[in-house]
């Protein structure tokens, strides 16, 4: 058995699982046994495109897609099928969006007609059929069809999708095709799928109680502090109340997402952060170096270099003038539709920086990383008067204790006190969680 068979076979098997429904022989199962009505993620369809019109043997009056406030958007077509049918050919893909859309689980080809008049016991196809017996129940009757208009109002309603969906961006395939193979009608369908709930953070504490005596909480004690900054007079002393904060401030989750740790009494402890075994892989993309060409710097090596199952970063670059003012700026970026910042966004003067290490959890950790990282490069000032070279690579126990899957970049630059550009990168990478089934983490 090869690789590729190998993996086929392990596809169905995960499709199954994930509509997680069981059939025997001649033993009917009521389609609601997927129908929860409490999903731990939420989709939302951003469009419908129908594809490869126009067609020979039909017309296409209208196809759009309807947004609704508040409410799914909506598949309205209408279709002219002149003739009368007696065989249709269906195929039905889901595509996930890794650097482009790829087939993922679902991957079905089924003649239509026959398998209403049968039933065969196929359970892929009886998913399909199911969800299409629900809402678009003019489809799902028995042959001949056509020799009419049909006009579909239509969308993917939560409570018929599996219990589990790994987040990110997916693609729906929907194709009819007559016997001869001439294409009848094909629908495209562009969803994104979001964990549903709170985002990182998600407590409470006695307010009064932790302003009299602060405990070694490192959310608490960042929170209060965000509170003296943004809101003072709510942060003093008060009467006994219960101060809950859910998803409070976008960038609150920095500390949770880094170390649901231990925090010793002079600061992040990142060595024992970088014990926890990590529920995820990451795979490096590629690496650029920008804004070149430097007027400090000479740029010798930037890229990356492809080992058996490794992937290395090799940065060189020589520093003829020696300085005692290095700022250092850090930025994560997540793929939504384009990068967008998220949750780590810092900057430093390093010299004073490694001098004086402060109690500050974000520059603990990134310092922690770049030291890991970067060691010949990362250093007590004075700074250059040399050649720094680097082969490193991106390891899982860098990356914080809990991550959302998805494409991730990271840049990096190092200025001089008036701002002239020494070196900046960018790292881009992805993050899926380990396993065949569980590729991705749900957020």
């Amino acid at each position: 058995m090869t690789e590729w068979h190998l993996f086929k076979m392990v596809m169905i098997l995960a499709t199954i699982a994930c509509v997680s429904g069981q059939r025997t022989v001649n033993m009917e199962i009521p389609f609601e046994r997927n129908a929860t009505n409490i999903k731990p993620y939420s989709i939302k369809i951003t469009k419908y495109v129908c594809v490869g019109t126009p067609y020979k043997r039909t017309s296409v009056s209208y196809c759009k897609t309807v947004v609704q406030r508040n409410k799914p958007a909506v598949l309205n077509v209408s279709v002219v099928v002149p003739e009368a049918l007696n065989y249709i050919w269906l195929k039905v893909k889901l595509l996930y969006k890794f650097t482009t859309y790829q087939p993922f689980l679902i991957d079905m080809e089924q003649e239509g007609c026959e398998y209403i008049r049968n039933r065969p016991i196929i359970p892929l196809a009886d998913y399909v059929y199911e969800i299409m017996q629900k809402t678009v129940p003019d489809l799902t009757t028995a042959c001949p069809h056509g020799n009419k208009t049909y006009n579909i109002v239509w969308w993917l309603e939560e409570r018929y999708t599996p219990r589990s969906v790994p987040a990110g961006n997916y693609r729906l395939d929907i194709q009819f095709f007559a016997r001869d193979k001439v294409l009848l009608f094909a629908v495209e369908t562009y969803l994104t799928v979001r964990r549903a709930g709170p985002f990182l953070i998600d407590g409470g504490t006695n307010a009064c109680a932790f302003m009299r005596k602060p405990k070694n909480d490192p959310v608490c004690n960042y929170i209060y502090k965000v509170m003296e900054e943004m809101a003072p007079d709510e942060a003093t002393p008060c009467p006994l109340v219960m101060v809950q904060f859910r998803n409070v401030l976008y960038s609150l989750g920095v500390l949770l997402w880094m170390s649901q740790g231990p925090y010793a009494d002079n600061g992040f402890n990142y060595e024992e952060h970088k014990n926890f075994t990590r529920a995820f892989k990451i795979e490096v993309q590629r690496l650029v170096c920008i804004d070149m060409p430097y007027k400090e710097t000479i740029l010798l090596e930037c890229r990356m270099v492809f080992r058996r199952n490794q992937r290395l970063l090799s940065i060189s670059y020589k520093l003829p003038k020696l300085y005692t003012f290095v700022m250092v700026e850090f930025r994560l970026h997540y793929k939504f539709t384009t990068y967008q910042t998220f949750l780590i966004d810092g900057k430093a003067e390093g010299c004073a920086y490694m001098r004086e290490e402060k109690n500050d959890p974000i520059l603990s950790y990134m310092y922690g990383v770049f030291k890991d990282m970067l060691p010949t490069i990362i250093h007590k000032c004075p700074y250059g008067n040399r050649t720094y070279t680097e082969m490193t690579m991106l390891k899982e126990e860098y990356a914080p204790r809990s991550i959302p899957a998805g494409d991730y970049r990271m840049d990096l630059r190092f200025s001089t006190k008036p701002n002239v550009t020494m070196l900046s990168l960018q790292l881009f990478f992805g993050v899926r969680r380990k396993g065949i089934l569980n590729s991705m983490l749900e957020w």
